[in-house]
């Protein structure tokens, strides 16, 4: 058999794989995190909530320790080493279920992070082992590895476009006609994985409205917001993930950040994983879950800018302290919660009536271009998510403009700095 037709049909067994593997972790984690969430709040007050992020990072500390027997996991980090390395290095198989297993752990058990980054790191991990297994050129494998991290996240999101762009604008280090064709065939047979998975709906199923351009200064407002709590997230996560490799050690690391996250989540239920269900409650304009706190307006804006304030922490310690995940989640959720109270405060002060729909979506797009700078990326992901295709425009502008202030705060992404691991 040719080398070339081996290679296509490698891109797209890896490509149904990846996608599989993403829609597995996805529902998985879905249903046990809200079952735990639900069981805590229901039969132990919230208090079993305290103990679940400590419980779940101990066990992904043991299995890492005992069973894998691996080195600290260095996330997206390791798949952009690899896929811009000249040295025939390449993902450990192990990685596919260590990484399966800790995403699912640490969200599932509270951990204030989300699983795209196990999806990329077990998706890039089964491309690079499929070249391997098949013996086929470096330059091949790279290029597997990278296709294979967009299948799953496109999978993940049930968004093509978004795995493309985000393999293209943050995984690439050169883009060649080659690379961009084993991408597009990588992300089709997600895009048809999702078509026979028979799930079509949007994540987050929200009813938006156009745009008016007596809203575009609120746009550029949102950008700049955006920008600088992004910021915020990567100086806070680099910082603390420092800190706990100088402080603790083994396992001691594991309990001190594990009680933290636990007490975190416990004073504030909405940091509790994803946080999905906080965004759902802002979209339909159910604000039930912050009743303990109040009733009155001016309360639920301190509450929710107490909640911008202690999710860059909470993520920061999770992934310190041994918790496997990144920043999108984190970035959609930051996102959603600044766009939603930006627009509270302009209709409440300024009386208009700016729909607040459309700047959840714009403030989810871009907070993550800002965290990853990639603002198609972004843009497509959050528009999948949504189904809010017709805010298409201000999306990108204000992704754009975020991906452009950030630049000028702090230089680099979670990602992309690797001193803090040295």
């Amino acid at each position: 058999m040719k080398p070339v037709l081996i290679k296509i049909l490698a891109t797209i067994v890896v490509g149904f794989i990846c996608s599989a593997i993403a829609y597995s972790l996805h529902y998985l984690t879905e249903l046990t995190e809200y079952a735990l969430l639900n069981k805590a709040i229901s039969f132990y007050h919230g208090v079993l909530i305290v103990g679940l992020p400590f419980l779940g990072l101990l066990i992904i500390w043991l299995l890492n320790r005992y069973v894998f027997k691996g080195p600290a996991s260095k996330g997206i980090s390791e798949v952009l080493q690899m896929a811009r390395s000249n040295d025939p290095e390449n993902l450990k198989t192990s990685k596919i279920p260590s990484h399966f297993l800790s995403g699912w752990l640490t969200v599932m058990t509270g951990g204030s992070t989300g699983i795209e980054v196990s999806t990329v790191v077990t998706s890039a991990a089964t491309g690079s082992w499929m070249s391997r297994s098949l013996k086929l050129d470096y330059s091949f494998q790279k290029h597997l590895l990278i296709a294979g991290a967009a299948a799953g996240l496109a999978a993940l999101f049930q968004s093509p476009l978004g795995g493309l762009f985000f393999a293209l604008e943050v995984l690439s280090a050169t883009i060649t006609i080659e690379l961009i064709g084993y991408i597009i065939l990588a992300v089709v047979v997600s895009a048809v994985f999702i078509y026979l998975e028979g799930t079509h709906a949007p994540m987050f199923s929200i009813d938006s409205q156009g745009w008016r351009w007596k809203a575009v200064p609120f746009f550029i407002v949102l950008s700049v917001i955006t920008a600088c709590l992004s910021s915020l997230l990567t100086v806070t996560v680099v910082r603390t993930k420092s800190f706990f490799i100088r402080k603790f050690k083994g396992v001691g690391r594991v309990v001190i950040g594990g009680l933290c996250v636990g007490i975190i989540v416990f004073a504030l239920r909405p940091l509790y994983g994803e946080g999905y269900p906080l965004i759902i409650k802002l979209i339909s304009g159910n604000l039930n879950l912050m009743q303990l706190w109040t009733s009155s307006g001016k309360m639920t804006v301190l509450f929710l800018i107490l909640i911008l304030i202690l999710k860059p922490l909470a993520t920061s310690i999770t992934l310190a302290s041994g918790g496997d995940g990144g920043i999108f989640a984190p970035s959609l959720f930051l996102g959603a919660v600044a766009g939603y109270l930006l627009v509270l405060c302009i209709n409440s002060w300024l009386a208009l009536d700016l729909f607040q729909n459309n700047f959840i979506v714009i403030g989810m797009a871009a907070l993550l271009s800002a965290s990853i700078h990639a603002p198609l990326a972004a843009t497509f992901l959050c528009l999948s998510i949504t189904g809010a295709y017709e805010l298409l425009v201000p999306v990108l502008f204000t992704s754009v403009l975020s991906s452009i202030f950030v630049k000028r705060i702090v230089s680099y992404t979670v990602y992309s700095y690797s001193g803090v691991l040295k």
